[in-house]
């Protein structure tokens, strides 16, 4: 789908673009790089999706977590 493809490429391009303004990323705690791998997992996953948190030092963005969050609940 055209919409798919045009999103995960803007996708890619956000995160090289702040991967060149110096800011990390993590998932789940380890460091990854900003690459096809780390997009097919933030787009593929049916049964959860990936909050950011973002930390700042000195008014600065330095690192981006994606934090695993599971849509589906058990009770």
């Amino acid at each position: 789908m055209e919409t798919d493809k045009n999103y995960r490429s803007a996708l890619k391009e956000e995160l090289l673009g702040l991967k060149e303004n110096g800011v990390t990323f993590r998932v789940n705690g380890d460091e990854v790089e900003p690459e096809d791998g780390l997009i097919d997992m933030l787009l593929n996953e049916n049964d959860c999706t990936y909050m950011r948190n973002y930390e700042f030092k000195g008014g600065k963005l330095v690192e981006i977590e994606f934090e695993k969050i599971n849509l589906k609940q058990t009770t």
